[in-house]
């Protein structure tokens, strides 16, 4: 069942005491509008009572005191309500984001870039809706709708025959539109989906498709085809939902409207009903009107809901990396172990059948000529991706590399670190506490100080490619002062001849007594930093090799293996 569902998700995501909270706020504020049914029967009462010759102003004080009461106390419960539904909102994105932290985020990729701020905003305001006030009170109409039918069967059995049979249409119509149409909500999400990834693609390859009039000639038309499927499905989604409703209101409700007005105004004319009751019978049936438009409303919610829920249901249900699982044994008897080890990024083959040991002690030098996939093994080597085949173990064979979390035992320093639209010393830290004494050196011995107290922009857009590095590697070197082992990836790239000698010479003595892998196609860096070698070779093995002293970089990639 769809609330059943959506239930989960808020438990899963917010907690179950914050969930029934929001829902006893929803309810309460709708019960007390919803107690108002019975305000008619004191303005019948009164009403009948002029009609007799008597006059008691009593209960129309008595009706209006209550609306003044319902009024203050429930635009209080929707304060309060839109204060608490603020702060759930801001866990449930905090939800959504963790996810992203934590999971591969090509899933954002494939889905286009509008597909995650779409969740955060559209997707995620339709299912906190289904449980905000307006909403509820969907669901209470239904029982109010019933209600109203008793007492119009109380005051006239065949009006009250006539309002049950209009009930009945109306909950045809909400099943119509429930089942026919759920299949069509799917082909709708699934197509705006991959609409939305093919822009995404047209709009990252723009300077691609700017090279020549067929290019864009060419995005025009696939972004069109898609375009139109979406907007095809769209139109028919939104017409015969309306469609179905509106068959109720246009065609049978003025039939039975005509037929209630006819039985009232008999039985007036012939006096066998008082006007009071007159008044009370029109009052309900015009409440019933509008309770049973609470059909469509609920439709409505429920079929966005559900659309939205499938969104989400996609989204989280992937598998989360790394593992949160802790490593079991920090005895050091290696530093990593490669047991036979075969491993593919998509259809490329990165490494066949490896095995061997890395012995704790030392600064290895992944080499090997481009294109090979170095870089891809990163991957593997922090547990983001496990390998195809085979076995990787971490320090000892405690460790299963795809069942621990090695990312706080690893220091990382990358050619493309990430850099947030956040301060210096935010970027460095990363929510640590800040070290002053640390800070003012990383300003002063990496040229950083044109940067304190700067926002560095999104990707680092605000600052220069060799400032990036500089910052990504101020950064490594705050994580590898707790660590033991590091990961270099092609970290030095951006540099200057003149920056890069210094930043080597302060990352070589950064790393003295650690252990870790530089995967570097530059002989400086491999020459200050490495002492051993590991070689990739073209057949997607890697072989362990002893540095020779003054033999250059190059000489390893030539080797006959």
């Amino acid at each position: 069942m769809l609330i059943k569902r959506i239930v989960n998700f808020f438990s899963k995501s917010i907690g179950l005491k914050s969930f029934c909270f929001m829902i006893f706020i929803s309810a309460l504020c709708v019960f007390l509008q919803s107690s108002t049914i019975l305000i008619p029967f004191f303005i019948e009462r009164f009403i009948n009572l002029i009609q007799e010759g008597s006059l008691r102003f009593s209960l129309l004080f008595v009706a209006a005191s209550w609306y003044i009461f319902v009024f203050v106390f429930t635009t209080f419960l929707s304060f309060l309500y839109g204060s608490f539904s603020i702060r759930i909102k801001n866990r449930l994105q905090l939800f959504l984001v963790r996810k992203v932290l934590v999971q591969n985020p090509s899933y954002i990729k494939t889905k286009g870039e509008g597909f995650f701020s779409n969740l955060m905003e559209r997707s995620l305001t339709m299912l906190m809706e289904v449980f905000a006030p307006y909403n509820i009170s969907n669901f209470f109409m239904v029982i109010q709708s019933l209600a109203i039918i008793c007492i119009l069967f109380y005051k006239n059995l065949l009006i009250g025959g006539l309002s049950t049979l209009l009930f009945v249409l109306y909950i045809i119509a909400y099943f119509l539109n429930k089942n026919l149409f759920s299949t069509v909500m799917q082909s709708f999400i699934e197509k705006s989906s991959k609409s939305m990834a093919l822009l995404y693609d047209f709009i990252k390859g723009n300077r691609s498709l700017l090279f020549s009039e067929k290019g864009l000639s060419f995005a025009d038309c696939k972004i069109e085809e898609t375009l139109a499927s979406v907007r095809t499905t769209e139109f028919h989604l939104n017409f015969f939902f309306d469609l179905i409703f509106t068959s109720v209101s246009r065609l049978f409700l003025p039939c039975i409207h005509l037929t209630v007005i006819g039985i009232l105004g008999y039985s007036v004319a012939d006096k066998s009903m008082m006007f009071g009751s007159f008044v009370l019978i029109t009052t309900y049936y015009a409440m019933l009107q509008s309770s049973l438009n609470s059909f469509q409303g609920i439709s409505d919610c429920l079929f966005h809901a559900e659309g939205a829920l499938e969104s989400f249901e996609a989204f989280v249900a992937e598998e989360s990396f790394p593992s949160e699982k802790k490593l079991q044994n920090t005895e050091e008897k290696f530093f990593y172990r490669f047991s036979d080890v075969s491993f593919s990024f998509g259809e490329k083959q990165i490494l066949k059948k490896s095995s061997l040991d890395l012995d704790s002690g030392k600064h290895y030098a992944l080499v090997g000529f481009s294109g090979l996939g170095k870089s891809s093994l990163v991957s593997l080597l922090l547990g983001l991706k496990p390998p195809t085949t085979g076995n990787i173990f971490f320090l000892n064979e405690s460790n299963l590399l795809s069942d621990v979390n090695v990312f706080k035992s690893i220091a990382v320093f990358c050619q493309n670190s990430d850099i947030f639209n956040l301060s210096l010393a935010d970027n460095i830290f990363l929510g640590e506490e800040f070290n002053q004494e640390e800070y003012f050196y990383f300003l002063n011995e990496l040229g950083l100080s044109s940067l304190d107290g700067r926002l560095l922009g999104s990707g680092g857009e605000h600052i220069s490619g060799g400032e990036r590095q500089r910052v990504a590697l101020a950064r490594f070197l705050h994580q590898v002062k707790k660590s033991q082992y590091y990961l270099i990836d092609e970290g030095f790239v951006s540099l200057d001849a003149f920056t890069k000698e210094k930043m080597l010479t302060i990352t070589s003595l950064a790393i003295k007594g650690k252990t870790g892998i530089c995967i570097t196609h530059d002989d400086e860096v491999f020459q200050i930093l490495c002492d051993s070698v590991i070689c990739y070779k073209e057949d997607e093995s890697i072989l362990l090799k002893e540095k020779q002293e003054d033999t250059p970089l190059r000489s390893y990639l030539s080797s006959p293996f």
